[in-house]
């Protein structure tokens, strides 16, 4: 991926409160009962509360700036 914009999220039975990306300093996720494997660059703020969902995201260029 160059240049994208997008993170892709497996939410089984979980629950996204907020998800803030477009020239987003911060991303808010909640999710009930949640896994989390990420791999995002560039990020200047991340901020996750998971409890058993599935989260996975990756970016191989700036996703926040």
């Amino acid at each position: 991926m160059v240049w994208s914009r997008f993170i892709n999220c497996d939410l089984r039975g979980a629950r996204l409160d907020c998800c803030y990306l477009k020239g987003a300093r911060f991303l808010y996720t909640d999710m009930r009962g949640a896994k989390g494997y990420s791999d995002i660059s560039y990020t200047s703020y991340i901020r996750v509360n998971f409890q058993d969902a599935e989260f996975s995201g990756h970016s191989e260029s700036p996703l926040f700036y």
